[in-house]
């Protein structure tokens, strides 16, 4: 499942917990996420897990969807 964090110091901390691996790592702000979710979905992802702490310990899974109405209410 795809993980999204709220800045690069969280992803980084969560990273250097998981040494092994292949990432594919995306900068996604307001203006890039409509063209991500929808990259998404291709991929046949419905959520995403949005991580709190940078430490995968405090996870909350979201849809895509609620995503997309987050971003649309902060405008």
């Amino acid at each position: 499942m795809p993980m999204a964090f709220a800045d690069a110091e969280r992803m980084a901390k969560y990273l250097a917990t998981k040494p092994a691996g292949q990432w594919e790592v995306r900068l996604v702000n307001r203006y890039s996420a409509a063209e991500i979710f929808a990259e998404l979905r291709q991929r046949g992802c419905e959520a995403i897990c949005y991580d709190l702490d940078g430490n995968g310990e405090s996870h909350q899974k979201i849809s895509l969807d609620e995503a997309i109405a987050q971003l649309a209410k902060s405008d």
